[in-house]
């Protein structure tokens, strides 16, 4: 069963999800200065003109408005949405507390459900992702490998589908018409790689153990998947 179609591994990811990169109903800036909302939708773009990041918040406030609450009564409209947006996005540096950004905001996306489908939305999209042309396998592997890797999306510090170096051996290793076929050793370089980002930051490793305690999880339930293709000619 994919991710997208088992509702108990999705509800096991939205809760490391809320715990890992928040649950905030207003606009507010990450610990990376980007306009983030809900359970760590970004709104913004990384180091390009004000004019390229609020495109995202207008595409954002037309696509979600309707989830809004604005001034705690009425259904937001896509200008409240952009005008809290701006409204954060025009804090300076040294004044974009979380405090800060709730004090300029004046829509909410007031319940779980809503941030929640903003969240599963992204979910979905990583997933796609993760199983289009040329890693269509991983569409058989056990859901909890799955949510292992749709994790690092959020969250990578790395590009993720890359074709060389321990990336593309990682692939190479869950792809069971590889020569090189072995998902207990694309577990290993899954934890080689992932160990190595932020190693200085017990907060991202305890995110790293999270995702090798899901891998595991996943390769006990497909003891299918732990014999190498060319172990069993």
């Amino acid at each position: 069963m994919s991710l997208l179609d088992d509702p108990a591994a999705l509800q096991e990811l939205f809760d490391h999800l809320k715990l890992f990169e928040g649950d905030v109903p207003h606009f507010y800036f990450d610990s990376e200065n980007l306009i983030t909302i809900a359970i760590g939708e970004l709104v913004d773009r990384r180091n390009v003109v004000l004019a390229l990041r609020r495109a995202v918040a207008v595409t954002f406030a037309h696509a979600w408005h309707a989830h809004f609450l604005y001034a705690g009564a009425s259904i937001a409209t896509a200008a409240h949405v952009l005008a809290d947006w701006d409204q954060v996005a025009a804090l300076p540096l040294g004044s974009r507390s979380r405090a800060m950004c709730q004090s300029k905001c004046q829509c909410r996306l007031p319940t779980f459900a809503a941030r929640k489908a903003i969240a599963l939305r992204k979910v979905t999209t990583f997933y796609n992702a993760l199983v289009a042309t040329p890693r269509a396998f991983m569409a058989g592997y056990h859901a909890k490998i799955q949510m292992a890797l749709v994790d690092t999306r959020y969250n990578p510090g790395i590009p993720m589908y890359e074709s060389s170096g321990d990336i593309g051996r990682m692939w190479n290793a869950l792809n069971p018409s590889h020569a090189l076929y072995d998902p207990l050793h694309a577990r290993d370089i899954f934890a080689r790689i992932w160990r190595g980002v932020k190693s200085g930051s017990q907060r991202y490793q305890n995110r790293v153990s999270w995702r090798l305690a899901r891998f595991d999880e996943g390769l006990a339930h497909g003891a299918a998947t732990r014999t190498p293709v060319w172990q069993t000619h």
